[in-house]
């Protein structure tokens, strides 16, 4: 809701899906698709700072399958 997703609570799915670290890392392939430029403070992060809990997607990092898709708001170099 706070970043700008929704224009209403009644807007917010009553249900989500959590993954735990190990859960996420046990995939075979992880596909990461980040549109926005909201989301450029965390893709900063994830691509250039060091891997850390403070980052929990950081951990992307180690994984030899996984892809990362961005547009041009989520990611400027």
């Amino acid at each position: 809701m706070n970043d700008g997703c929704f224009s209403s609570l009644d807007e917010v799915p009553k249900q989500a899906i959590t993954l735990t670290i190990p859960a996420l890392m046990s995939a075979n392939q992880i596909f990461c698709i980040v549109p926005g430029k909201l989301k450029h403070q965390a893709i900063n992060k994830l691509l250039k700072g060091e891997i850390t809990e403070e980052v929990p997607v950081s951990i992307i990092r180690t994984h030899n399958q996984a892809k990362l898709y961005l547009d041009q708001d989520s990611y400027i170099g």
